[in-house]
């Protein structure tokens, strides 16, 4: 049916915050929380772009591309509005949401061993001992089409206040790591769709396709972050895992 069509059921879904746009992508919008009347957070949710396998009628509409990345409109964009934001509310947390990580999450994970040019990863942060407090999840590959190479938009990013930036893309990892005073967090696989991690009777995670699964055990559930319910500070991070995820697996008998 085409990006178009899809934006606006979701535009017109009664409790849907989604908006489209005319910029590069489709679904750039922010959602802002206010607690006790002042303006404490501010997501900004963004097309990072890439959608190789579009239909004619989503390429129809002429800002939807299988480019990877922010279109120069978008920056423009995100950046006026949070300039006009800190004028106006200086203490006003910044939070990016989108889809395809940059290559500066590589730098965030390097601490705990991660290798971009190492296709399968097995890098459990929970049970590590050199674990920094606040991070946790888990890295099973390395990461599909990363993009922002040089660093310069993430670098301007972080010069507007930027304190967290949230991805998914990768059903494989999970992970949640605070570098540069920045949180960097997957989402976790929520549902067991397409590929997705599963464990076996030992422990052992291994990232699975939905056919192949079986006799082990989905490893499925969702990302929670939790704010202050005065500043909008992140006062915490975890996983919940479906009841079922992980049942019966000791995971201590692999990780130690």
């Amino acid at each position: 049916m085409g990006s178009d069509w899809q934006s606006q059921q979701l535009e017109n879904a009664q409790y849907c915050l989604f908006k489209q746009r005319q910029l590069t992508g489709n679904g750039n919008y922010s959602v802002a929380i206010r607690q006790n009347g002042v303006l404490t957070r501010i997501f900004y949710m963004l097309d990072s772009n890439g959608c190789s396998n579009m239909s004619a009628e989503s390429r129809a509409n002429g800002h939807t591309t299988s480019m990877v990345g922010f279109g120069d409109d978008q920056i423009e964009w995100y950046t006026k509005q949070i300039t006009t934001l800190k004028e106006m509310s200086p203490n006003t947390k910044i939070s990016f949401a989108y889809h395809i990580q940059q290559a500066v999450f590589s730098d965030a994970f390097a601490k705990y061993g991660f290798n971009q040019s190492e296709k399968e990863q097995d890098i459990f942060i929970d049970y590590l001992s050199n674990k920094s407090s606040g991070d946790f999840g888990y890295i099973g590959r390395q990461m599909k089409t990363p993009w922002d190479s040089s660093r310069e938009i993430y670098q301007d990013m972080k010069a507007l206040g930027v304190d967290s930036i949230f991805v998914g893309h990768e059903h494989c990892n999970s992970a949640s790591v605070v570098y540069e005073g920045i949180r960097f967090q997957y989402g976790q696989k929520s549902s067991e769709y397409d590929r997705y991690n599963c464990a076996d009777s030992t422990g052992v995670l291994s990232a699975t396709y939905l056919y192949t699964i079986g006799n082990k055990t989905p490893i499925v559930g969702g990302s929670v972050v939790v704010l202050s319910q005065t500043d909008g500070t992140i006062k915490d991070a975890y996983i919940y895992y479906c009841e079922s995820a992980g049942q019966g697996v000791n995971f201590g008998d692999y990780y130690g």
